[in-house]
């Protein structure tokens, strides 16, 4: 049950940042390192959230 959960959180950020990195490739802007933990927060809370839906 854990590792499903480590599986879906590993999964979730990865497709958050290749698609946070594919939007600051179409918008042309360097990515910072603050933009960059914006996301990876955002993806810890959805993965909590997905928690408590289970």
């Amino acid at each position: 049950m854990i590792f499903y959960f480590i599986l879906e959180y590993i999964a979730v950020t990865t497709f958050m940042l290749v698609s946070f990195v594919l939007f600051k490739a179409i918008i042309r802007k360097p990515v910072s390192a603050w933009s960059l933990k914006i996301v990876l927060n955002a993806s810890f809370i959805a993965f909590f959230i997905s928690i408590f839906y289970t």
